[in-house]
């Protein structure tokens, strides 16, 4: 993600800052209870959608009697079903065992099975380029030919997909390395979104999705950002410009209604962001956002909770940066990771701030 400012002077040597600022010292309680949080959240992404495949692996009579490798027919059934049969080509050819059967656990761990209201969705090598995608949309009576992925995705490493959706419809969301993909619940391509809004790219409240768009020309973010609302599971959206340009964001639910904490350049001419927080109406429009750090340079993770729980990198151990050149391209912007964490009470405005991870060269790219 690109955000050219450009600066005067040649360099610059800035001491640690921030409100909290100067302590080096890591609070590992919270940096621990925050990485179960980042496992819980994974987990829950695909576990209430969980569903299960049988397989069934027949061998074939062998082209070269003297190969110890065997043909087999595959055949993939959802509760009686037949989702698809393939003959397995040479290279998937299962190799015997000693007692002559194929040494090959039937119960393919990679596989997987996504179930929400009348869909179900089979998707083969998750994290890979050429993951199989087959759909029913008749609660698994009937399937769709299978296809890859790869005739729907750019060649980008694929890192998953999962349903965002209530009873009444859904969307599925597709993460690759550089982009997070939107389709609808028959795979057509909805939308895309830029990999800095991935913490939290699609929110689901009350019916509507929200999301925020950033807008760049050739690679490069213009600095334009809208906050986007549906009402109709990803057809149609509502563009709403911010007055921020907008580098990373998050949402959560608090109480009665919708928050966002982003980051956004604190000026033209300083290399990092402030991180705001603002609550969201129905209609996409912010209110009374409210800057809580001014060294932040990105959210990490947003957690939902009484005091909603709030990571982002931070750079305050900036120690030096050549300032002749974009920021965004220099090699000698450099200071010490830092990530820092705190729980937001929304009433007051106010956050807590724990370092949870410092060390390690950043070049702040």
């Amino acid at each position: 993600m690109l955000v050219r400012c450009w600066v005067i002077v040649l360099f610059i040597f800035l001491p640690a800052c921030g409100r909290a600022a100067s302590s080096k010292d890591v609070n590992q309680t919270l940096a621990a209870e925050i990485a179960k949080l980042q496992i819980r959240r994974i987990q829950n992404l695909r576990a209430p959608y969980a569903c299960s495949f049988d397989f069934v692996r027949q061998p074939l009579p062998k082209d070269d009697p003297y190969s110890m490798f065997v043909p087999h027919e595959l055949k993939v059934l959802y509760q009686g079903h037949e989702v698809f049969t393939q003959i397995e080509p040479a290279h998937a050819w299962v190799m015997l065992g000693a007692d002559g059967k194929p040494s090959y656990d039937p119960k393919n761990p990679q596989t997987e099975c996504l179930n929400i209201n009348n869909y179900r969705y089979f998707l083969s090598k998750p994290g890979t380029y050429d993951s199989v995608l087959v759909v029913s949309g008749d609660n698994g009576v009937s399937w769709s030919v299978p296809a890859s992925l790869k005739d729907r995705l750019p060649p980008d490493q694929f890192f998953g997909a999962f349903p965002v959706g209530d009873q009444h419809g859904h969307v599925m969301v597709v993460e690759t390395q550089d982009t997070t993909y939107l389709f609808d619940p028959l795979f057509q391509s909805l939308r895309s979104f830029l990999p800095g809004m991935r913490k939290s790219p699609f929110f689901l409240y009350e019916g509507k999705l929200y999301a925020i768009e950033q807008i760049t020309e050739n690679g490069v973010y213009t600095g334009k950002t809208f906050l986007l609302v549906s009402d109709d599971y990803g057809k149609n959206w509502t563009r709403t410009p911010m007055n921020d340009c907008v580098t990373s964001a998050g949402f959560f639910k608090h109480g009665d209604g919708i928050y966002v904490a982003y980051t956004t350049p604190f000026s033209t001419w300083r290399p990092w962001s402030a991180l705001k927080v603002a609550r969201v109406d129905s209609q996409g429009v912010l209110h009374n956002p409210f800057t809580l750090i001014k060294t932040a340079s990105g959210i990490v993770d947003v957690f939902e909770g009484p005091s909603p729980l709030i990571v982002w990198q931070d750079i305050r151990f900036i120690s030096r940066i050549n300032v002749g050149i974009p920021w965004s391209d220099n090699p000698l912007f450099e200071f010490t990771k830092a990530v820092f964490a705190g729980h937001l009470n929304v009433e007051q405005m106010s956050l807590d701030e724990s370092l949870i991870e410092y060390g390690g060269a950043n070049n702040g790219r």
